[in-house]
């Protein structure tokens, strides 16, 4: 009679040393091990557990690579909503265990086992996932789980096996370590107690690195894909990203939490790179997504995390949660530059193209005709802008098309007069230059139009051609011109203003490498700047008998994007009065508002607003201003000025989450 077919999960320890000689043994079964390796296993650890399966006499050992399924079955979808249980976590043993459950039991289908077994001892959470996961995908097979079900003790389990002819070591390994892609779990006598930690000897890669490393990481529509320009597949790109930052102790932490059947857990781990790309890919979608996206995003990815962690990886609902997820993230695209340190990392802030594109392939009443480019021509525009892979197919073009309402110059200072001597559009072609050419009325002629909508809205709505402000210009003014329309301005105003790496445009410089930026601030240009020509017509053409000299003192900070304008001037009027006058004249500006309380950039970045803030100190008005020097500085103001050009609402497109923590 031929024996009945078990499949045991097999990992060569004690417990399933143990399975293995009482299921062939007591219950006269054939035993067919197998052990799932989820990126946590060396070749030469699976063939010493392969070595160790044969000597206890199983029929067969197969090794199933489920590592790749992990990550697009489940790694992916907590990258994609941020998953950290309790704040702290990211459920490593959770994710990797439903997994292991799940090939496991496609395992048994495969071969028509009778029974499928592991060696869980009735006191964790592996048990009910194991056994859950059993249940839905064979619910035909029955369960054997000989420790649980004997109630062995440690010290049975190894009476037995020295009884069977099997010598096991009564010693004890201090600390229990669980190795997979999504990072290491760590037990000890430690972790059983409330008030100890784990000690260095106990964690499995010991800290080697001290000196602070700057990396570039690479995201493309949610998944990391590179590390430094090096493009990787995502379970690349996490296993090196693993081995760079581990060795600096990153990642370390004791998550305590609630048992699925009730009882408190703790557990020490070490997942460097789960903790980076979840921190780096949080702070990329707080540039790119929308607010309501975003609270969504935490409201259902919170739940998504304790399911799974509850072992309900395969009710409906997951799959449902997984394609809201999948399709957030087609905006989340860009660089992320992170600082590792002993024991900690920093982001240091992101990059994306997306920006002007960005805005354009989301307005509802946009759709993009062409892209011109001399040096790009022919190639794929998500080849030199990778965020927005997936977003558009179009490519680069070197010939221009006339059937277009509306172009947008974005060339630099002074190619753009060029650009439009040597080519001819039509009249009904509306015109935007986010260069200088056209800013100042001597180069502007009468049919320019200077597009800051707080000055100029009823010229904008009937304008053809339209010159952007300039970033420092556009912050600066809009903390002015509440004044200069009241003719307030009677004395001389004093600006010092400091501006991301991003105000230096795409090209590098000495002065825009990160290595000269970071934990750097300098001034340029004092008292000279471009934008003061700009500031000063602007004001004037509120208040033509303004004559007071303007100081400006331009910085350079260390952030990536975002500027700040502190001003002040002597004044009789009153703080009260101030606010009254800077809110009257804002009173239809949609993105301009006025704050009693303190602002700061992160309400602002991401973002077409301008925020300010007034203080009164004696005799002098001390004025705050901040924009997103790349949307309300740039690209985002000049689609608020096509709007208004064409008679749409203001703010189509620009409905845009700030990237507050």
């Amino acid at each position: 009679m031929m024996k009945k077919k078990v499949v045991l999960a097999f990992s060569g320890g004690l417990d399933t040393s143990f399975c293995c000689i009482y299921l062939s043994q007591d219950r006269d079964l054939e035993v067919h091990s197998v052990i799932v390796n989820t990126g946590g296993f060396s070749e030469e650890e699976l063939q010493e557990i392969e070595k160790r399966a044969y000597a206890l006499g199983v029929a067969s050992h197969a090794v199933v690579d489920e590592t790749a399924n992990y990550y697009e079955g489940c790694i992916k979808y907590l990258v994609f909503g941020n998953v950290l249980k309790n704040a702290t976590y990211p459920l490593s043993v959770s994710a990797e265990r439903v997994s292991q459950a799940t090939a496991i039991a496609n395992y048994v289908k495969k071969i028509g086992a009778d029974y499928v077994a592991h060696g869980s001892t009735g006191a964790g959470n592996d048990q009910v996932r194991f056994d859950m996961i059993f249940n839905i995908i064979i619910p035909e097979v029955e369960i054997i789980t000989p420790i649980r079900d004997l109630k062995l003790s440690r010290e049975a389990e190894i009476k037995y096996l020295n009884e069977h002819g099997v010598e096991y070591s009564a010693e004890k390994a201090r600390y229990s370590i669980n190795k997979g892609l999504w990072g290491t779990s760590v037990g000890g006598k430690e972790t059983l107690t409330s008030n100890e930690t784990l000690p260095e000897e106990a964690w499995p890669t010991q800290v080697s690195q001290t000196e602070p490393r700057n990396i570039e990481l690479t995201f493309t529509k949610g998944e990391l894909t590179g590390i430094d320009g090096e493009v990787l597949e995502p379970v690349q790109a996490i296993q090196k990203l693993q081995a760079i930052a581990q060795p600096y102790g990153i990642g370390r932490d004791i998550h305590i939490g609630d048992t699925i059947i009730g009882i408190k857990g703790r557990v020490g781990f070490e997942a460097a790179a789960p903790l980076l790309i979840i921190k780096a890919h949080h702070t990329l979608e707080k540039h790119t997504l929308t607010k309501w996206q975003l609270s969504w995003k935490e409201q259902l990815a919170s739940f998504y995390g304790n399911w799974l962690h509850e072992g309900q990886f395969h009710d409906p609902i997951m799959r449902n949660i997984e394609a809201f997820l999948q399709d957030t993230q087609h905006m989340v695209s860009g660089k992320v530059f992170v600082q590792l340190l002993p024991y900690r990392f920093q982001i240091i802030g992101i990059e994306s193209a997306h920006d002007l594109l960005r805005i354009l392939i989301n307005h509802p009443e946009v759709e993009i005709a062409f892209v011109h480019s001399n040096s790009n021509e022919g190639n794929l525009i998500s080849d030199i802008h990778t965020d927005l892979f997936g977003d558009t197919d179009l490519r680069f073009t070197g010939t221009l098309s006339q059937d277009i309402d509306v172009l947008f110059l974005c060339v630099g200072h002074g190619d753009a007069k060029k650009f439009l001597d040597a080519n001819s559009f039509s009249e009904r072609v509306k015109i935007i230059d986010l260069s200088q050419d056209f800013r100042l009325k001597a180069g502007a002629g009468t049919k320019w139009v200077y597009g800051l909508p707080e000055l100029n809205k009823e010229k904008l709505k009937a304008a053809n051609y339209v010159a952007n402000p300039g970033c420092f210009a556009t912050c600066i003014q809009l903390g002015l011109l509440p004044l200069a329309a009241a003719g307030l301005i009677k004395s001389e105003v004093h600006i010092n203003a400091t501006t991301g790496s991003t105000g230096a445009g795409q090209s590098l410089s000495n002065t825009s490498h990160f290595s000269w930026r970071n934990n750097n601030m300098s001034v340029y240009k004092a008292f000279e700047h471009q934008h003061l020509n700009e500031i000063g017509e602007s004001l004037v053409q509120l208040d033509a008998d303004l004559d007071m000299p303007i100081s400006f003192i331009p910085q350079r900070g260390d952030f990536t994007r975002g500027i700040l304008a502190a001003m002040y001037l002597e004044t009789d009027l009153s703080e009260e009065d101030a606010y009254k006058l800077y809110t009257a004249y804002y009173a239809e500006a949609v993105f301009t508002h006025v704050s009693k309380r303190n602002i700061d950039l992160k309400q602002v970045v991401n973002t077409n607003k301008c925020l300010i803030h007034l203080e009164k100190h004696g005799s002098k008005l001390f004025i705050v201003s901040i924009i997103d020097n790349l949307l309300k500085g740039a690209s985002g103001q000049a689609v608020q000025n096509m709007n208004l050009m064409f008679g749409f609402d203001e703010r189509q497109g620009l409905r845009l989450k700030a990237a507050a923590f």
